[in-house]
């Protein structure tokens, strides 16, 4: 029923240093100083992350606060979510 609870537990307690082995891990090619901004702004929106509604904001956060081109390396990793944001990833 609530199959994003995981998820956001997850998130919770996702290091930045995970959060770059994902982006690592997963060949996503987000840039070093832009990886931080990103991580920090989906730590502080979860609610944004699993809620579809809101990725539209989500994406135009990501670009007003890093580039166009960090803002479309993160499309997917926000539409699929709960793909790359596993509790049972272990990388």
């Amino acid at each position: 029923m609530h199959d994003y609870i995981p998820v956001i537990n997850y998130i919770n307690k996702l290091t930045y240093v995970e959060f770059k082995n994902i982006n690592k891990y997963y060949e996503l090619e987000i840039e070093e100083t832009q990886l931080e901004v990103v991580y920090r702004i989906i730590k502080n929106n979860i609610y944004a992350l699993i809620n579809s509604n809101y990725h539209r904001i989500l994406y135009n956060y990501i670009k007003q606060k890093t580039s166009t081109s960090t803002c479309l390396k993160t499309e997917k990793l926000i539409s699929e979510y709960h793909f790359y944001f596993k509790p049972v990833l272990n990388i």
